[in-house]
């Protein structure tokens, strides 16, 4: 997860798991709830529409793992939200409009995030990154309306601005983590992961 010289951001799960292994336990909770924070306005807009009634759900869970991390714990619950939160992923159709892919990736990034809180694998944490990661890849391959699979399609998906910005932001987020305390990274991380996005609403209805 680091910059090439040729200012290019890529998505290196080998690299990132060994990176985050290095980390704190706590501290990979983090990166990968800065993940799924930051893609919670695609749930917000997949509940909307077609789950009305679960649409604040995913808040709870998103601001009570926060909460353990400030309190340096593992909620008593944590076993039945990670339940919820695979309860919530929507129902495979036939054809997915887009909300749902990207409602998908959001869930499931929390789902590995709550699983990181429960085992401290790295593991866990990179595949949160990679979802979201993939939410951004989707939207830039139906903006770019190409096929993708070929070398060319691939380094124009992955130089698509949406792409870039999502991986220079977990790329910040790991170096925010390894140069800072425990005290001093977590209101920031929070912070900037709920002002965040990594999509817009434009780029996901478009």
């Amino acid at each position: 997860m680091a910059k090439t010289v040729t200012n290019i951001f890529k998505f290196d799960e080998v690299a990132l798991v060994a990176r985050l292994a290095r980390m704190p336990p706590p501290f990979r909770v983090m990166f990968s709830l800065c993940c799924a924070t930051r893609q919670m306005n695609a749930w917000d807009e997949f509940a909307e529409r077609y789950s009305p009634d679960a649409l604040y759900k995913m808040h709870g869970i998103v601001d009570e793992t926060w909460r353990a991390l400030a309190l340096n714990v593992v909620p008593i619950n944590c076993a039945s939200s990670l339940d919820e939160v695979m309860e919530l992923l929507p129902e495979e159709q036939d054809e997915w409009a887009p909300l749902h892919v990207y409602a998908d990736h959001a869930l499931a990034s929390l789902a590995y995030t709550i699983r990181c809180l429960l085992s401290s694998n790295a593991q866990e944490a990179a595949w949160a990154a990679r979802r979201t990661y993939e939410a951004a890849d989707q939207a830039a391959i139906r903006q770019l309306d190409i096929q993708p699979g070929t070398v060319d399609s691939e380094s124009l998906i992955l130089r698509h601005e949406i792409v870039q910005r999502e991986l220079e932001r977990q790329a910040l987020d790991l170096q925010t983590l390894e140069r800072n305390s425990a005290q001093e990274v977590l209101s920031h991380l929070k912070s900037r992961a709920f002002s965040e996005h990594t999509l817009t609403r434009d780029e996901m209805l478009l």
